[in-house]
Parts: structure tokens; C-alpha cells; sequence
């Protein structure tokens, strides 16, 4: 490990869990690991059926181990916005309860920061997914310091929450994460920041993400996942005006997430969207096919809006 030396800025790191005490310790580890020292890790419990804190003891020697019990349960957008009110580091990073960081994760992004102009306003990079069985692949982003407004409308699943490393004053002038939002908070922050600033990319893998592997991330809801997008682009309604073929790309992939849950009346309808955003012959196929399925299977024709209000 790193010695700190006195001019690294503190960075916090945010961990929120939920009922899953046999994986955070593993995930605390990991950012208690860092070749970067000069940190704090504040632990969200928003579990209040299986607390962590027994989980973490061996771990608390450290004294940058924070741990907060939130007396009530709350989304992860919710508990990571808790963890910053924390908070006393320069820049904010954020970890899920069920992932490992490599060890030179910050040290990495750190470096690339200082290599960056002052507008940059956060720092993502690549990471190991690991479906289990040996099953791997590492994904690849612009090494670097970019403009990614564009990217980060059309790539709602490009920026993941446990890479992300952002200045705190960044953090909390566009506002943190939108705790109304029951998927995609991740993104959507990336979007509102996207806006202001420039980001950085590190094209090395800082993560490794475990996926179907006792994990339950809130991507793995369907329903949660469509509704979150679609309260995205509703949000985001001004900037996708002009961008017909991405909004209509993002009608078509909620499309398939209805269709391949059997959602069939929601998926027409959404592929009914795309096709009325931005024309194509594809699209017009699946839309048909789906159409079809509605009616074998007695199914109503259905909107976003008839799932949204379950988790209002």
C-alpha cells in the first residue's frame, strides 16, 4: 500500500447496503485495500431485516471506516445522497455492497484528474464483469479527457455508479441523485453534470462487477428498469427533442425489455413510440410481432404510465 503523503485530497467513498450483510465485507475491503489511503468510507445500512454492522467489525479497527444505520429503508439514490451529507473528502467516489474495486482504482483516476484541465467534472473508467463460471469480459471507454454530453444521453448504461469519481462541490451543485427516480440514477446524474463539465476516462478495468452472482441490483426489475428510463427521458424531455434516433433507440430497447418479460401490450406500445419518434423499417417488424403476441395473449395495449403508479 501507498504511504499518504499531505497533499492527497481526501476522497469519500460511499457504500449504501441493503440485507446483504454476507457481501459487504468483501466490497469494504476492497476500497480499505486502495494503493490511494487518503480516504474515508462512510457505509449507508438501509437494511433493516439484516443489518452489516456484525459483518464489519473485523474491519472497524480502521479508523476511515464510518458506519451509519438509517433507521428506514430507502433507495440507493436516496442512501447515497445520505452518505455524502457525511461526507468530508474533496471528491466523492461510490461502491455497491456486492462488488470489488482493484486495488489501484482511486490511484488511477487520481492521476488521470491531474492530467486534466480544471473543467473536468468527473472521472469514469472500464470494468471486469463477471457472470460466474469463468465468465468475463472488460469493457472499454475513451481513455482521457472528453466532452460526453452527447455520449451520455445516448449511452444510459456507459457510466456506472461504482467508477464514478466526482469533485463534491461538482456533486452538489447539480444536486446529487435524483432520489425520485427508481432506476437509472446513475446515469442520470452523469447527465445533468455531462452538461456543465467535461469527463475523464480511464480505459483500465477499476471494478470488478460480480453479475447474477447473489447480487440483486435494481437493473435485474424490469419494470423498475423501464419506468426509470422513462422518467429519465421525461426529465430530459428538452435535450431529446433534438435528438430524435437516440430517443427513439431508448422507445425500442424498453420495447424489448417489455417484450422478452411478456410484457406484450407495453412492449407494442413502446415500440409504437419509437417507431412514431424516429421511423424504422426494423423497429416496424418487432413492433408488428409484438403486436401479434398482444393479441394471442389476450393482453391490453398499455403505457408506461399503468406500471408507474405501483411505485409512486
Amino acid at each position: 500500500m501507498s504511504t499518504m503523503t499531505t497533499f492527497a485530497p481526501l476522497i469519500s467513498v460511499i457504500i449504501p447496503t441493503h440485507n446483504r450483510p454476507e457481501l459487504v465485507f468483501r466490497s469494504v475491503r476492497s476500497v480499505l485495500r486502495q494503493s490511494y489511503v487518503n480516504l474515508e468510507v462512510i457505509v449507508v445500512d438501509v437494511g433493516l431485516k439484516h443489518r452489516a454492522i456484525s459483518s464489519l467489525k473485523p474491519l472497524m479497527t480502521d479508523v476511515r471506516l464510518r458506519y451509519v444505520a438509517h433507521p428506514v429503508e430507502v433507495r440507493g439514490g436516496v442512501a447515497r445522497n445520505i452518505g455524502a451529507t457525511h461526507a468530508h473528502g474533496e471528491y466523492l467516489a461510490f461502491q455497491d455492497d456486492d462488488d470489488e474495486w482493484l486495488p489501484e482504482k482511486l490511484t488511477l483516476q487520481m492521476h488521470a484528474l491531474q492530467q486534466a484541465s480544471a473543467q473536468a467534472g468527473l472521472v469514469y473508467g472500464a470494468v471486469r464483469m463477471d457472470y460466474g463460471n469463468g465468465r468475463m469480459f472488460e469493457t472499454h471507454v475513451h481513455e482521457g479527457e472528453h466532452n460526453i454530453a452527447e455520449l451520455a444521453l445516448r449511452r444510459l448504461n456507459g457510466f456506472l455508479t461504482v467508477t464514478l469519481l466526482i469533485p463534491t462541490k461538482v456533486f452538489c451543485e447539480v444536486g446529487g441523485f435524483d432520489e425520485h427516480l427508481p432506476s437509472h440514477q446513475d446515469p442520470e446524474l452523469v447527465i445533468r453534470i455531462a452538461q456543465k463539465y467535461t469527463a475523464v476516462g480511464v480505459n483500465t478495468p477499476l471494478v470488478h462487477v460480480y453479475v447474477g452472482q447473489g447480487s440483486s441490483h435494481v437493473g435485474g426489475n424490469v419494470s423498475l428498469r423501464i419506468l426509470g428510463r422513462s422518467m429519465l427521458l421525461e426529465k430530459h424531455a428538452q435535450l431529446f427533442a433534438s435528438r430524435k434516433k437516440i430517443l427513439a433507440q431508448h422507445y425500442f430497447w424498453m420495447g424489448i425489455w417489455a417484450r422478452d418479460s411478456k410484457a406484450y401490450g407495453l412492449a407494442t406500445s413502446l415500440f409504437t413510440s419509437s417507431v412514431r419518434t424516429h421511423l424504422r423499417f426494423w423497429v416496424v417488424i418487432h413492433l408488428c410481432s409484438s403486436w401479434l403476441s398482444m393479441l394471442l395473449h389476450s393482453q391490453k395495449l398499455s403505457s408506461i404510465v399503468s406500471i408507474k403508479t405501483s411505485y409512486e
